[in-house]
């Protein structure tokens, strides 16, 4: 399960993004520089 994701459009900073998957949530943290 690999995720593509384009950040080119989005401005610099750190995002928290949230996947839940088998019932467990799990915090990406991705920082934009």
């Amino acid at each position: 399960q690999s995720w593509k994701l384009d950040f080119s459009t989005y401005p610099k900073g750190i995002y928290f993004i949230r996947l839940q998957s088998e019932g467990q949530i799990k915090v990406k943290r991705i920082i934009i520089q």
